[in-house]
């Protein structure tokens, strides 16, 4: 009742935009964050599955998949061009998609094509909308302009062009840069949990869990939180996800926290 008339939706989504530019100036464009980010990450991966947060191989194994989907990616681009490398094409990509990378408990043989659609599906990795601690809630039409090609976006919108370059955009560029950078550092992390959740256990469901309950599912908030808290209290997502998880951690395994 207090926030859902149209005259103060209209204000809350302003609000938004000018608390996002907030969020993305003092995070995204500067690599430290990223560096505390990432080693955060790690802490928080450790209360989670140990020693295995360090593990190089399965560091390596997330490397490989980033490597994979940006090949899956280029050669996606090259079957819509058509043509005679269009054929060719295709078959990389089939060999591509079908790339072991390892076995489950239950002896089940993860390809890269089955691993990333699960991951994607889920919401766990390689998606542009995974923000870690950044908590830019995106609105619709932010989520329109990431998402969409720049040539469709500037055709649609001639203007959309000249927002690159202008720093209270969330298009700017630095602050787009910096959100690959994020997406990147937040997928290798999470893609470490649940590789090792699924590898142990071969259940994806479990794994799925496990990962959201440690580094978080930024849209699982109640209404209230996410309407009021959010807005009240800038980066409440990550607060409020962060305390759950130190909380559970010392109650259930309390060696992990000292």
């Amino acid at each position: 009742a207090v926030y859902g008339d149209g005259a103060t939706a209209d204000f809350m989504q302003a609000y938004d935009r000018l608390q996002n530019l907030l969020k993305a100036s003092v995070t995204s464009i500067f690599p430290a964050f990223h560096g505390r980010n990432a080693i955060s990450n790690v802490f928080l991966n450790y209360n989670d599955i140990g020693f295995e947060a360090l593990n190089p191989a399965t560091h390596a194994m997330t490397t490989q998949v980033f490597h994979l989907n940006f090949k899956m990616n280029g050669l996606n681009q090259a079957i819509k061009k058509g043509g005679e490398g269009a054929v060719k094409a295709q078959d990389e990509l089939a060999e591509t998609m079908l790339t072991p990378l390892f076995k489950d408990t239950s002896g089940h043989q993860w390809s890269f094509g089955e691993l990333q659609q699960v991951m994607k599906s889920n919401n766990i990795a390689l998606r542009d909308d995974i923000v870690g601690s950044i908590d830019v809630a995106r609105t619709p039409d932010e989520m329109i302009n990431a998402l969409m090609p720049a040539s469709l976006k500037e055709a649609a919108n001639p203007l959309s062009k000249k927002s690159v370059t202008n720093p209270f955009s969330q298009n700017f560029k630095p602050f787009v840069w910096g959100r690959k950078v994020g997406n990147m550092v937040e997928g290798n992390a999470r893609m470490v949990n649940f590789i090792t959740n699924l590898r142990n256990t071969g259940d994806v469901g479990l794994a799925v869990n496990r990962t959201k309950q440690f580094l978080f599912d930024y849209q699982y908030l109640t209404p209230f939180e996410r309407n009021v808290m959010r807005r009240m209290i800038p980066f409440y997502s990550f607060m409020r996800k962060n305390l759950e998880a130190q909380v559970s951690t010392l109650i259930s395994a309390p060696g992990r926290t000292a």
